[in-house]
């Protein structure tokens, strides 16, 4: 039996989350159409720049073309055909799967959430901002001893756990210093302290080679440089170079809308039919 393969990178502003945050029920959409989900793990910042988390992203495909095709037929008696591999990702992640897009390395793409413009610096990204709920974090200079916590010498983070603010949440040092790079718009600066944005934007490579694109986006994203406008403007700027796209703007839901363990389960309204809308644009691209 032919499989074919699906990426699926996680959320987490390339400073912390892990595959672990990735949805089951999706996960269960894709295996019952016929795919071989791949969740790859990449390293975190401050540990790395987020240039090298891109590399990692490449490096996962390349192993899911080379290696995964022997380990499926050898263990499960299953053939992946390595010219039907698609990518998916949340946020981050989402960024890391139009990074492959942009190499030209897979069939088909879906990105919720994704950072779009980030080597524009006139973007929300690059600017402090009072949205909630960064705007409301206090200001945070982490101790030596927190610095130690969010960058251990010599330890290699490609996990940590996802927390915002809210009533009841206790924040550790890692989400207080996330949260306090974008309330002071240095978010963009930390992934890339060398200035070189175009390594960590895939939309400076756009092409008319790009496999299709998907962007499913909660229309009360508040996240700088998240922005419906942004997202519309990706698709415009797309469709002007001839790459097949469609943004898919969800009514009242916000970041990581589809992070709700209870979708696709229990809750099967508009924002699980967006989700489904994304995934059902993998399988109809496989040719």
């Amino acid at each position: 039996m032919y499989r074919c393969a699906a990426l699926i990178y996680h959320a987490g502003g390339f400073c912390f989350g892990s595959i672990t945050d990735i949805q089951s029920a999706q996960i269960s959409y894709l295996t019952s159409h016929g795919f071989v989900v791949v969740k790859p793990q990449y390293r975190l910042v401050p540990q790395i720049h987020a240039a090298q988390a891109f590399l990692e992203c490449e490096d996962a495909c390349v192993w899911a073309k080379t290696v995964l095709p022997s380990i499926m037929a050898d263990d499960h008696g299953l053939q992946v055909d390595i010219g039907k591999v698609v990518a998916m990702g949340y946020s981050s992640g989402g960024t890391l799967a139009l990074h492959l897009a942009s190499l030209r390395l897979v069939k088909a793409v879906t990105a919720v959430g994704p950072a779009v413009f980030l080597a524009d610096t006139s973007t929300e990204a690059h600017h402090a901002t009072s949205e909630l709920p960064f705007g409301s974090m206090p200001n945070f200079v982490p101790s030596e001893a927190e610095w130690e916590g969010i960058k251990p010498a010599g330890v290699q983070l490609c996990g940590a756990p996802v927390r915002m603010p809210g009533p009841g949440v206790v924040l550790g040092p890692r989400e207080k210093w996330v949260g306090n790079t974008f309330k002071h718009g240095q978010w963009a600066a930390t992934l890339a302290p060398d200035g070189d944005y175009s390594r960590i934007a895939p939309k400076t490579r756009l092409h008319r080679d790009w496999p299709p694109v998907t962007i499913i986006h909660g229309g009360e994203d508040r996240v700088p440089g998240r922005s419906v406008e942004l997202i519309r403007r990706a698709e415009r700027e797309m469709k002007d170079v001839e790459i097949d796209v469609q943004a898919v703007i969800v009514a009242n839901a916000g970041h990581l809308f589809d992070h709700n363990p209870a979708m696709g389960t229990t809750e099967l309204g508009e924002k699980w039919k967006a989700v489904v809308q994304g995934l059902e644009w993998l399988e109809k691209h496989l040719e």
